[in-house]
């Protein structure tokens, strides 16, 4: 019952939630898995290109 309850995402969502998953560099992802898995402290190295971080990937409005 709860599960019927809870919002539907919409296309739109969908795309942008895919986009924003693949948005930047993975090293710093693989990076904190596997301190996670070895009990350690991670050392990230940042963004490849810095005004990444201003670049996020957007989806466009539906014409209409």
């Amino acid at each position: 019952m709860m599960r019927q309850m809870r919002p539907q995402t919409t296309p739109e969502q969908q795309l942008l939630a895919k986009a924003l998953h693949e948005h930047g560099a993975k090293s710093d992802l693989i990076e904190s898995r596997t301190a996670f898995a070895e009990k350690r402290r991670p050392k990230f190295k940042g963004w490849d290109d810095p005004a990444d971080r201003y670049r996020l990937p957007a989806v466009e409005a539906p014409k209409g």
